[in-house]
């Protein structure tokens, strides 16, 4: 099945770049941060979302550029990068690594965003390159992505162990989200691709004391009998161990994607349980991200498609009893100043708001930093940040994060501050100041 994601890699040109200015490299008004910008060398368009370490240092990756243009990267195969402040209070980049590509064995096209382990390593997936071909229908760059370690030295240097290679067989392909740790220190993710059904997987890496990294596929989808289909984002775990993530189709006829969960059961065999089926109604579809939980065992996320406005929707799924749950729509996007196609996902701030972006919308069509905030009689009321190309970028295709003080990162795909990545510029990593999303409202 055709990747959504994948179209707005390769594909998509931006429908409108106004002149206006977003951001700078200096605070100039109340609410406008920063943004830091790619010039292709260092990174071109950056499409995860960025975590953030215990210094204020922000950590990410860009899905092109890089300097490696490989036999099968024509415009770089994408770097991993650090961003911190200067003495100045700018934004300063270091590339800590350069992707290579299927040529060398290494990962292309990274567009998940990174984790940190408690030594401070970091861990990630691309969705292409790697030193095995893919066995299926596999993307035309060479290899079906890989999961990477980068290990910080006392020298500031990086170092990359590849922990494993997809192959798009029964091991799935073509991995798109980031990945998650279990107590124990096993790796969790999904591929988007391949599988036993060639419908994509959610997956276990185990370390052994080899130093190698073993494969268990946990659940295979099938993309029948209601079943889901290429999972895309993320997944997050319970108190108790279980596994929740959506698929971006599959599940029927509607084939607008769901939401499951997986329990673990003897000899470490997991069930799947599926929550949600969309389709295409008011509640959205095609849930491109992973979810998040609230205190109170609520999962939140995003639709890219329908909704009652047509541009996608921000839902909640609330437990009952026999294991039923409930769906409630939170916003529908009207793909106008609003915003238009979320596809990243939601995180709360502590006084029980929603944050994220779209894609599109806004009045430019640039796409929007959106807060949702509840109100007395169960309605959410939208605040929307309108993001304008020029110097601020355009088209944020992933969540934000906080960081200590309040302030919101994130990355844009393209900004029109430099032609060195063509019209549509290389993108940004972007602030929002606290009290930034204040006005633009559209309830």
């Amino acid at each position: 099945m055709q990747n959504p994601r994948f179209a707005v890699v390769l594909n998509t040109a931006l429908a409108s770049l106004a002149a206006g200015l977003l951001f700078t490299a200096v605070v100039v008004a109340a609410g406008l941060g920063q943004a830091y910008h790619f010039d292709g060398h260092n990174g071109h368009q950056p499409q995860a979302g960025l975590v953030i370490d215990s210094a204020g240092n922000l950590y990410g990756t860009t899905a092109e550029g890089g300097g490696h243009k490989g036999r099968k990267c024509p415009e770089g195969c994408g770097v991993a990068f650090e961003i911190g402040l200067d003495a100045n209070g700018e934004f300063k980049e270091k590339v800590i690594h350069r992707f290579s590509g299927s040529d060398n064995g290494d990962g292309a096209l990274p567009v998940s965003g990174l984790i940190f382990d408690s030594a401070g390593n970091l861990y990630g997936t691309t969705a292409q390159g790697g030193s095995t071909a893919c066995g299926g229908s596999g993307p035309s760059q060479g290899g079906c992505g890989v999961v990477f370690e980068l290990t910080p030295a006392a020298n500031g240097e990086w170092t990359e162990t590849i922990l494993y290679t997809f192959t798009d067989g029964n091991d799935g392909g073509v991995p798109q989200a980031g990945l998650i740790f279990d107590g124990a220190g096993n790796l969790y993710g999904t591929a988007g691709g391949g599988g036993a059904n060639n419908a994509g997987v959610v997956f276990e890496l185990t370390p052994q004391a080899n130093g190698q990294w073993n494969e268990t596929i946990l659940h295979a989808f099938s993309n029948s009998g209601g079943d889901g289909a290429d999972p895309f984002g993320g997944l997050i775990f319970d108190g108790a161990g279980n596994l929740y993530g959506t698929t971006a189709f599959g599940g029927g006829a509607s084939n607008g994607g769901i939401v499951f969960e997986l329990s673990s059961g003897a000899n470490n065999q997991w069930s799947e349980t599926i929550l949600h089926t969309f389709a295409y109604g008011q509640e959205g579809a095609v849930p491109m991200a992973g979810l998040t939980f609230d205190g109170a065992g609520n999962l939140y996320c995003t639709t890219i498609q329908g909704g009652g406005g047509g541009g996608g929707s921000v839902f909640e799924l609330t437990p009952g009893s026999g294991g039923i749950w409930t769906v409630t729509t939170l916003h529908n996007f009207s793909e106008h100043a609003d915003g238009n196609e979320p596809f990243g996902g939601v995180i709360f701030d502590g006084a029980g708001n929603l944050y994220g972006t779209t894609r599109e919308g806004g009045v430019e069509n640039d796409g929007v930093v959106f807060r949702l905030t509840p109100q007395a009689d169960g309605q959410w009321t939208e605040t929307a940040y309108h993001l304008t190309g020029g110097n601020g970028g355009a088209d944020p295709v992933a969540g934000v994060v906080f960081d200590s003080v309040g302030n919101l990162y994130g990355t844009a795909e393209y900004d029109s501050s430099s032609s060195a990545c063509g019209t549509n510029g290389c993108g940004v990593v972007f602030r929002l100041n606290s009290g930034a999303l204040q006005g633009h409202r559209h309830d």
